[in-house]
């Protein structure tokens, strides 16, 4: 819940369960300025079992069904999270709500050990801050 305050500004009414996580690699993008294209190089997916490679996610058509929400927050069932990077930077699109998207840059440290860190990253946009602006 602390990431998604973080990151909305706002806590969620309650806390989103996910039936499973799609993650993306698209295959081009702009991580300085935040764009990521639609063309997916690999997906993968994330449940209870673990983390595996697939062909396709199975996302429904209509994303904003009711029948497509884990909680009365209305968080999707099956949240995807896009990314795109080239050398150090890496642009993410996060969409686990239609109130909950965003769009983020940041700069990759990888450690001997492999591990990634993200730093200097910096929130372009989410849903609620647009929606802000627009009203």
């Amino acid at each position: 819940l602390d990431y998604l305050k973080d990151t909305f500004g706002v806590a969620p009414r309650s806390i989103p369960v996910f039936e499973r996580i799609y993650i993306a690699e698209a295959q081009y993008g702009d991580p300085v300025e935040g764009y990521i294209g639609g063309i997916i190089n690999q997906w993968w997916e994330v449940d209870d079992e673990g983390i595996r490679s697939i062909i396709n996610p199975v996302l429904p058509l209509h994303l904003n069904e009711p029948d497509n929400f884990s909680s009365e927050a209305k968080f999707y069932s099956r949240p995807v999270l896009k990314f795109y990077f080239t050398g150090a930077q890496i642009t993410t699109g996060e969409a686990y709500s239609y109130h909950h998207t965003c769009r983020k840059i940041a700069r990759m440290n990888i450690s001997e050990a492999g591990i990634v860190e993200f730093v200097e990253s910096r929130i372009l946009w989410t849903t609620l801050s647009i929606s802000k602006k627009n009203n």
